[in-house]
Parts: structure tokens; sequence; C-alpha cells
């Protein structure tokens, strides 16, 4: 029992130094702007994930009117490309810095700690377990009823996105629900016959269109059957209370 109670201390020291190396390794900074190889194109992502396009004076020159929308998106790629290049470099870095195990919190401040603390304060204990059961049992049904159902709710959120346009529908973008520009439709008579700023400032303004129209989530599970113990993820006084019956 000593050998496995070290071995599950061990585990969980080693989850709290890779939780903590995944924390540093997101709190660093990552690129914010890239722009193609001809420099007529330039893409920034704010904090919040919506991209601000630029293109520049002489784009006719390095490309035909019906390739921009595709190196826009390109541009956007390659910018992908680079934060999850520097991210994967900062997570090594991060997983390589020699870090503390942090303290093991006293019984009473831990989930179970509060569990058996709130049987003992029931006037009949073994009463209190049986329904305490009876609710995970419950939980557990609706979990295993709904996983599937959930997750492809989940999914299609994921994969939704929500469409802008300029005045004159010259720019059709389709934006996802974090902000990110899925696709870009531009017309080419409209292009031949605009400025670059012009063209920037209708592509914006389309993606915030679009951006206005995407409906705010609180997590991935949001709006889905499992929606309700979502929130025991990261309020785990929430669960107690919920085992509970007070909830």
């Amino acid at each position: 029992m000593a050998d496995e109670a070290e071995t599950i201390y061990e585990l969980r020291d080693e989850l709290a130094r890779d939780a903590q190396a995944y924390e540093d390794a997101a709190a660093r900074s990552l690129p914010t702007q890239a722009s193609d190889d001809a420099e007529m194109i330039h893409v920034r992502v704010a904090d919040d994930g919506v991209p601000t396009i630029t293109v520049r004076d002489g784009w006719l020159s390095a490309y035909e009117p019906g390739q921009l929308a595709g190196e826009i998106m390109a541009t956007l790629a390659r910018l992908s490309q680079a934060r999850l290049e520097a991210w994967a470099v900062g997570a090594g870095e991060a997983l390589d810095v020699e870090r503390r195990n942090l303290p093991v919190p006293p019984l009473s401040e831990t989930t179970a700690g509060k569990v058996k603390a709130a049987l003992e304060a029931e006037e009949d204990e073994s009463v209190a377990i049986t329904a305490m059961l009876e609710r995970v049992l419950t939980m557990l049904d609706d979990i295993a009823e709904n996983l599937d159902s959930g997750f492809d709710d989940a999914l299609r959120k994921g994969q939704a996105t929500a469409a802008g346009t300029s005045s004159g529908r010259s720019v059709i973008v389709q934006v996802g629900p974090s902000g990110d520009l899925r696709s870009i439709e531009l017309s080419e008579r409209w292009l031949e016959a605009t400025s670059a700023d012009q063209i920037s400032r209708e592509i914006n303004a389309a993606i915030a269109m679009a951006r206005d129209e995407t409906p705010p989530s609180e997590g991935p599970l949001d709006g889905t059957a499992l929606a309700a113990y979502q929130r025991f993820v990261d309020d785990h006084d929430a669960f107690v209370r919920f085992l509970n019956g007070k909830d």
C-alpha cells in the first residue's frame, strides 16, 4: 500500500510539473504578424484571434486578381504555422526547466476532504452516502447517454462559421467561433478598380461583421447536454455541492 501511495504522489507531482510548464508556455508571446513573399499582403492577429488584413499598393504587380484571396489565406496559414512552431519551442523549453514539486494540500482543502466533511455534517451519514451515490450514478448515466451527441454538438460548434460581406458583396468572408478567418471571396472586377487601402478596409469590415454575428461561447460544451457538468472541471466546490444535493 505504501508503494502504491508513493506511486500516486509521484504521478501527481509529474502532472503538476507538466501543468506548470504548459502554463508557462501558454504565457509566452507568439508571433502576431506575417507577410507574403512579395510583401504585398500583411496579416496581424489580435489577442482575441481576429485577423487584420492589409493589402499594399502595387499588389497587382505580384498577383492576378483571382489569386489575391488565396494568397491572403496562405499568408494567414504561414502565421498560424509560425505561432504553432513558436509554441512548440516554448513548450519544449518550459518542460526542460527544473521545477519544485507543489506541496500536498491539506486533506480539508481537497475535493475528497470536502466531500468527507459534508457527509460527516449530515445527521444520518449512511443515508447521505446512499443519496450521494445515487446522484453520482445518475450523473454517469446522463453523461454516458449524452456523450456522443454532446461531442457531436461541440464539433459542429467548432466547425460553424458566420458570414460577413462588404456593402456591394464584393467581399464575402467566413469566420469561425474564435474569430479565425476560414475563407474569403473577392470580386475580381471590383479588385481591378479598387485601391489597396479600400480593399483592406472592406475586407476587415467584413471580418468584423462576421465576428459580430458569432455567438459568444463560454466553453466547448456550452449549449450541449453536457454543459451542466462542464463547470465541475474548474469549480470543485460546485461538484461537492452537487454531490451533497445542495446545488
